[in-house]
C-alpha cells in the first residue's frame, strides 16, 4: 500500500512539472524572453580565439595572397581600397563592442564569393545569424552607395567613342557600343507569385539584363523582372529602349566604316531574342535560308557579343552566390545583385592597367546560350534597320572589312 502512494505521488508531481513547464514556455514566448541576451558561443573572446576573421582572414592576408584572394575573391591591395571607402558607413557604435568594418565586409565578401548559406556563414565567423543577414544588406548597400556612380554610371558620349573603338579593335565589330542581353537569376518562389517568377527553364528567376562594353563592364542593366518575361519584352519596358527610341541618350554621330567612305550609325549588339533596330542590331534569321554573306554577319555579331556572355560567366563564377535559388525579399536580392555588379566593374577597371599575365578577376569560359531554345522576335523589322544591317554585312564580306578565319567560322 505505502509503494502505490509513493507512486502515485511521484506521478503526480511529474504531472505537475510538466504542466508547470508548459506554462512556462507559452509565458516565455507570450513575452519574447530572451533564453541568452548574447549565445554562449558568440562571445566576443571566443570570436576573436576561434573565429575565421582572425583565424582565417588575416592569417591569408598577412601570410598567403593566393589563399587571400580565393577567400574574398579579390587581391589584398583591392580590398583596402574597398574598405576605405566604405569604412564610414559600416563603423557602428555601441555599448558593447562592435564588429569591426574590416570583420564586416570579409564576412560579407566570403559569403558572396562562395555561395554559403547565411547560417554556415556566421557559424564560421561566429556572429549571429540575424546579424550575419542584416551585414549582408548593409554591406551591399554601402558598396552600392560608393561605387554604382563611378563605376555603372551609363558613358557619355566621348565614352561611347572609346567604347566603340575598343569594340572595333578587340573584337572587330565597327561603332558598336554595347552587347546586350538577359540572365535569369535563380530565387525561390515570392509568396502569392503564381507563376510570375517561373522561367522557360522550368525554375522561378528574377530577370537581369545588361548592357556591356568592349571589357566585359556593365554600362548599364536592369534587375528585378519577372523570370516569366522575354528579353524582347523586358527590354520594351525598359528605359533603356526609351531614352533610345527618344534620342534622349548623346549617342555620337554617324561615322564611316573602318577605311571606308560608308556612313553608318552607333548601334548596340543583342541576339535572335531583341527587334531589329536602327540603334540595334540582331543576327539574321536562323529559320530562313541564309546565304554565306548573312552567315558571315551572324559570326561576327556573336562574336562580338561574346561580352556580355563572359561578363555574365564572371559575375556567376567570381560570385558564387548567384548559382543557387536565393530565399530572401526582392528588394534585398536587387540590392545584392546591384553590389556585385558594382564589385565587378570596379575590379575589372583596377586591373586593366595590370599584364595580362598578373590580372586575377579573370576571364572564365562560358558557352553561349543555345539559340534555338532563346524566342526569335518576329516583329516588324524596319527597312532604315534592315539597310544597316545590309551595310554592315556588305563591309564584313569586304576585303577592307573581313577577317582571315570567318569564312571558316561561319556555318
Amino acid at each position: 500500500m505505502d509503494r502505490v502512494i509513493v507512486r502515485n505521488a511521484m506521478n503526480l508531481w511529474i504531472n505537475v512539472y510538466n504542466i508547470i513547464s508548459i506554462f512556462l514556455q507559452i509565458c516565455l514566448r507570450k513575452c519574447n524572453i530572451r533564453r541568452w541576451w548574447v549565445k554562449p558561443h558568440l562571445r566576443n573572446d571566443l570570436r576573436d580565439e576561434y573565429g575565421a576573421y582572425n583565424c582565417i582572414f588575416r592569417y591569408f592576408k598577412l601570410n598567403d595572397e593566393e589563399e587571400f584572394q580565393k577567400f574574398v575573391s579579390m587581391t589584398s591591395e583591392q580590398f583596402d581600397e574597398i574598405l576605405e571607402l566604405v569604412r564610414p558607413q559600416l563603423t557602428k557604435r555601441s555599448k558593447r563592442r562592435a564588429l569591426t568594418p574590416e570583420m564586416r565586409l570579409a564576412a560579407v565578401l566570403n559569403f558572396l564569393a562562395h555561395g554559403n548559406s547565411i547560417q554556415k556563414s556566421a557559424w564560421m565567423f561566429l556572429i549571429g545569424r540575424s546579424t550575419m543577414y542584416r551585414l549582408v544588406i548593409e554591406v551591399c548597400t554601402a558598396i552600392c552607395n560608393v561605387l554604382e556612380e563611378k563605376y555603372v554610371s551609363f558613358p557619355s558620349q566621348d565614352d561611347l567613342s572609346v567604347i566603340a573603338n575598343m569594340y572595333w579593335r578587340i573584337w572587330h565589330m565597327p561603332n558598336c557600343f554595347g552587347a546586350i542581353d538577359g540572365k535569369h537569376i535563380r530565387v525561390k518562389a515570392p509568396p502569392n507569385s503564381g507563376s510570375y517568377f517561373f522561367n522557360y527553364k522550368k525554375h522561378f528567376s528574377i530577370v537581369l539584363m545588361g548592357l556591356t562594353d568592349a571589357f566585359c563592364r556593365f554600362i548599364w542593366v536592369n534587375i528585378g523582372d519577372f523570370g516569366s518575361s522575354n528579353d524582347a519584352g523586358i527590354f520594351q519596358r525598359s528605359d533603356l529602349r526609351q531614352a533610345l527610341d527618344n534620342e534622349e541618350i548623346d549617342i555620337p554621330a554617324p561615322t564611316y566604316l573602318p577605311r571606308t567612305d560608308v556612313l553608318c550609325p552607333y548601334f548596340i549588339i543583342g541576339d535572335g531574342a531583341f527587334p531589329l533596330k536602327n540603334y540595334l542590331m540582331k543576327p539574321y534569321t536562323r529559320a530562313n535560308n541564309l546565304t554565306h554573306e548573312e552567315k558571315i554577319f551572324n559570326y561576327r555579331l556573336s562574336r562580338a557579343r561574346l561580352t556580355i556572355e563572359r561578363a555574365f560567366g564572371i559575375l556567376t563564377k567570381k560570385w558564387r552566390i548567384l548559382e543557387s535559388p536565393v530565399d530572401w525579399k526582392l528588394k534585398n536580392i536587387e540590392t545584392v545583385i546591384m553590389a556585385l555588379i558594382c564589385l565587378h566593374n570596379f575590379l575589372i577597371t583596377e586591373e586593366m592597367s595590370k599584364d595580362e599575365a598578373e590580372r586575377k578577376y579573370v576571364f572564365h569560359p562560358y558557352n553561349i546560350e543555345n539559340e534555338a531554345e532563346i524566342g526569335i522576335y518576329l516583329g516588324d523589322e524596319p527597312e532604315d534597320a534592315t539597310s544597316i544591317r545590309n551595310t554592315l554585312k556588305d563591309f564584313f564580306c569586304s576585303h577592307l572589312g573581313s577577317l582571315l578565319w570567318q569564312n571558316e567560322r561561319a556555318l
